[in-house]
């Protein structure tokens, strides 16, 4: 499919905003001014005034508006302003070093000069912080000392005197720096203005222990200015000890999230799933055209090992690599054709532009990957997308003037109505979109605006799981022993918040928040033009065991947070096996198979099949892929066979129980789960099996020492396959039961190619077969008591009641 056919849903923008009441009247002073941009899309005009009004007053101001809304080039007006002035001393800290560039550019653009601009990226080059003394080689030996910078650009992380993993301490040429800059001022009454600027993604470099450092700098830090597009609730902690800089005085500048139509560019989504993304056919045509028309475009990529796959022989992008500018971090790329930083010039690739970077090239394309699910959602696989939301919203903002871009991502989940905020219209209307294009597991709507309670009810409920340990250790004397503090909940928000509440933001699940964000217009810079779902799942040959497990992994595998009472459960959602495969199979239904780029034909598909239910009844165990690698169709077959009906037999144990007119069950988590009539029939005629298994069992004969069995059902068993018109009960099976129906095992050929006399005979041999272990030795002839002769299958053991305490969990 190409161009939506629906219409967008035009709700307001949903931003996190930063409200007086995130702070504690008693303790800070707060106040906002809500702004609204012009028709062009920019609030300088409003922003400034404001700004200009505040000029003098010691407070800290917290600027909370959209990406390319023109925030940062106000804040540029008022720092050339600040530094015309001898009272204040100027130091601008962002998270990247790109941006360290950008802004000493801005501010000599606007007229500041370039040697009252410290640079801490040009730290060794300036002369009265190098140990030798006047070096010629230096861009400003002959005249540089403190007093000549009025603006000091650097990253958060050298303000705060984060030295990194593997150091203790900065280098002596920063420690000299500082020391020097805060004596500087001191002696000399200098104010310092900070300005803080993409304040979300340097929050990892305020632990106490940094806070603490910045503490030298009491007294001096006049004014404190935080700026953002995408803040978080780990930024309003930030904001609450930055403005103890200033009293306490926190003065709030909001703006209205507006589009302007003619800077938008048309979005499109290429769903990919389960296929390399230089095999997704629509990306491989829009790159092949932007490569053959010669068109600038730049690709944005959550890791390096993607950008890597695009240039290798079989990428998409290997004809021009040589031609690209690589914008990702290779500590073994030792030519140095990665590690570069984005370029105006040539077509960039990589992972470093996500943020810091205007991209302003005229009909220009950008491309973002997101990343692919992975099954262990213990391990972040989501790259420079880990932050979730605010990435994405940062890197769609990269592109400033009207264009194209294209997301690349998996197939979106659906929503759950119930968790949907607005009219009953709209719910309805998203929930259509989303059943037109999203796979079937459902995940919740999030509220951007309402985590901070969840991060309070986090916080207390670990509090009360240590009250215990709490109690013990204020019971002692602990006099002179080490440090022993529970983590304050400041702390805990910082250091742990962020991840906890990205993990279940839409349920964690980026692809489905950019679908949903796409059809109700919440993206400022780009609108929603086209859906492109590219069917065709490519698999390599020896490798479709791989890929069934793939697919089974995004299916079966979604674990949130929920809060049952005052205990919060971490958990994967309960869903049942027969759930799982019943939503492979829906997804499946529009899916094109290719096996080495070729159709694959019906045995191939059902050996695929077998594989994902295979997986479905083992819970994807991953010693059941390495098991698997060489087996066959047919040997598949029949271990399908038997764990698919083993697990059957096992859960018709369950206990039924009517409610509200309808046959439930428990879950393995306690939950009521209610069964459709046709599953509690399925249910209540493989309780029969056991029956039939049985009676099976108790004709087991001892022949001189070995078990045997009879190859035909004994009198009892065509009775009562009569008795119980078990034939119908199995051809209805054959119906309704969902794996059996699709041929995945063998019972609906085998039985519906038996003669009608043959029956019985036939459901008797699907039982020994599943439920009893034949001696592989031998198979043979036995003539006993002078009866005709009679087959007879040697069994080493009874397996029933061994089955029985192993057979995998259910699958109904």
């Amino acid at each position: 499919m190409s161009a939506i056919d629906f219409e967008l849903i035009d709700i307001p923008i949903e931003f996190k905003k930063i409200s007086p009441d995130d702070f504690d009247s008693n303790l800070y002073e707060s106040s906002i001014t809500k702004i609204r941009p012009n028709k062009e899309g920019y609030i300088s005009e409003e922003l400034l005034p404001i700004l200009d009004s505040e000029f003098s007053i010691n407070n800290t101001v917290v600027i909370n508006a959209g990406v390319g809304q023109g925030k940062s080039k106000a804040i540029i007006e008022k720092v050339v302003d600040y530094s015309k002035s001898d009272e204040y001393i100027v130091v601008i800290a962002v998270p990247y070093n790109n941006l360290i560039e950008q802004y000493e550019k801005d501010c000599i653009n606007r007229g500041i000069s370039p040697n009252e601009v410290f640079n801490i990226q040009k730290i060794k080059e300036y002369s009265f912080l190098n140990k030798q003394g006047i070096d010629d080689n230096l861009v400003n030996s002959d005249n540089s000392k403190i007093s000549d910078f009025k603006v000091h650009v650097m990253t958060i992380n050298a303000l705060l005197g984060n030295s990194g993993d593997e150091s203790i301490f900065q280098s002596k040429e920063r420690v000299k720096y500082f020391s020097e800059l805060s004596f500087f001022c001191t002696q000399n009454n200098k104010k310092i203005v900070v300005v803080f600027d993409e304040i979300h993604d340097g929050i990892q470099n305020f632990k106490e222990e940094y806070i603490y450092k910045l503490w030298s700098f009491q007294g001096l830090i006049f004014k404190i200015f935080i700026i953002s597009a995408t803040f978080n609730e780990a930024s309003k902690q930030v904001v609450k000890y930055l403005s103890e800089f200033t009293n306490r005085k926190i003065s709030i500048v909001e703006s209205e999230r507006v589009k302007n139509v003619n800077r938008q560019s048309k979005l499109s989504l290429i769903f990919n799933d389960y296929k390399p993304i230089s095999k997704n056919s629509y990306l491989k045509k829009l790159v092949n055209k932007l490569i053959d028309e010669k068109k600038a475009f730049d690709v944005i990529l959550y890791s390096k090992k993607q950008a890597k796959q695009l240039l290798d022989t079989n990428g998409l992008l290997h004809s021009i690599k040589n031609e690209l500018n690589l914008c990702y971090s290779d500590v073994f790329d030792f030519a140095k054709k990665s590690n570069k930083k984005y370029s105006n010039d040539l077509n960039n690739v990589g992972t470093n532009f996500t943020t810091g970077v205007n991209i302003t090239k005229n009909c220009h394309t950008l491309i973002v990957v997101l990343p692919k699910r992975l099954q262990n959602n213990f391990i972040n696989n989501k790259g420079v997308f880990s932050s979730g939301l605010n990435s994405l919203i940062q890197t769609l903002a990269r592109q400033r003037e009207a264009g194209e871009i294209y997301i690349v991502m998996p197939t979106p989940y659906k929503i759950n109505e119930k968790s949907l905020p607005y009219s009953q219209k709209i719910n309805d209307n998203i929930v259509d979109i989303f059943k037109k294009y999203a796979s079937d597991i459902k995940v919740e709507y999030s509220n951007v605006n309402l985590q901070n309670e969840l991060l309070l009810k986090a916080y207390d409920t670990l509090e009360k799981l240590n009250i215990l340990a709490t109690r013990n250790i204020e019971s002692v004397d602990r006099s002179g022993m080490n440090t022993l503090d529970y983590p304050s909940k400041e702390r805990f928000i910082l250091e742990k918040g962020e991840r906890f509440l990205t993990k279940n933001f839409f349920g964690g699940d980026l692809a489905t928040y950019t679908f949903f964000g796409a059809i109700t217009n919440q993206f400022l810079n780009c609108t929603l033009n086209e859906i492109l779902v590219d069917n065709k799942i490519l698999i390599e040959d020896g490798n479709v065991l791989g890929a069934a497990f793939e697919i089974y992994s995004d299916f079966a595998f979604k674990r949130v947070g929920a809060f049952e009472g005052d205990v919060e459960e971490f958990y994967f959602d309960y869903y049942s096996e027969y759930e799982i495969f019943r939503w492979i199979l829906s997804f499946l239904e529009n899916k094109e198979v290719y096996i080495n780029e070729e159709r694959a034909d019906s045995t191939q598909i059902k050996y695929f099949k077998r594989a994902l239910v295979y997986f479905t009844i083992q819970h994807g165990k991953e010693r059941s892929l390495e098991g698997l690698q060489s087996i066959s169709f047919m040997e598949l077959g029949k271990i399908l066979n038997k764990i698919y009906f083993q697990s059957c037999v096992k859960f018709s144990g369950v206990e039924l129980f009517n409610k509200e007119g309808a046959l439930y069950t428990k879950t393995e988590y306690g939950f009521d789960y209610m069964l459709d009539d046709e599953i509690a029939k399925q249910i209540l005629h493989y309780k029969k099996w056991i029956e039939y298994v049985d009676l099976i069992e108790y004709d087991i004969k001892d022949y001189n020492g070995t078990k045997v069995l009879s190859t035909s059902p004994c009198d009892d068993f065509k009775a009562k396959f009569k008795k119980d018109k078990m034939s119908e009960e199995l051809e209805f099976l054959i119906k309704t039961d969902m794996i059996v129906k699709e041929d995945i095992t063998t019972l609906k050929d085998t039985y519906l190619k038996a003669e009608k006399e043959k029956k019985v005979e036939t459901f008797y041999n699907v039982l020994v077969a599943n439920f009893f272990r034949k001696n592989a030795k031998y198979k043979q002839i036995k003539r006993i008591n002078n009866y005709k002769d009679v087959e007879r299958i040697n069994l080493d053991s009874l397996t029933t009641n061994f089955l029985y305490n192993r057979i995998p969990e259910a699958i109904l």
